[in-house]
């Protein structure tokens, strides 16, 4: 392990690249410190979004042109709970994990709600059953 030295994480030794110049032949600042050290401000943030795109297509199959039509025609809202504000991270793009297909645009809430609930149907079912059930106690409770 070793410490990079520009953002002070310690990191396993095949984050660095090799230098001989170097007392343990290891550089002092990990690769993605060296990446992005000489990059301008517009230069990193194209380099984020290049990777935030080549990531989405890799682990849900939407290309960024789908990833914006999906999002055009669900008028730029959450597939479920129809939020235009889908959180910090911004909004996910939403696939069968078994299957690879791609559903649609989701905020962070209904994305992680799915994922905790494992995509299984007969769940999702039981918990709308339980929430009206609790809903019309609490209706008969209030009138």
């Amino acid at each position: 392990m070793k410490r990079c030295y520009a953002c002070k994480v310690e990191k396993t030794f095949d984050n660095f690249c090799s230098n001989k110049a170097s007392k343990d032949g290891i550089n002092g600042i990990c690769k993605y410190c060296q990446s992005n050290r000489n990059l301008s401000e517009t230069a990193k943030q194209n380099k984020k979004e290049y990777n935030k795109q080549r990531s989405r297509k890799l682990y849900s199959g939407f290309t960024q042109e789908e990833f914006e039509n999906k999002l055009k025609e669900q008028n730029y809202r959450c597939a479920i709970c129809k939020t235009d504000t889908p959180s910090s991270i911004n909004w996910h793009a939403d696939h069968c994990h078994d299957t690879k297909q791609k559903r649609g645009v989701l905020c962070q809430k209904c994305n992680m709600g799915l994922g905790l609930f494992k995509d299984n149907v007969e769940a999702l079912e039981r918990a709308i059953m339980y929430l009206n059930k609790y809903n019309s106690i609490n209706n008969e409770v209030t009138s």
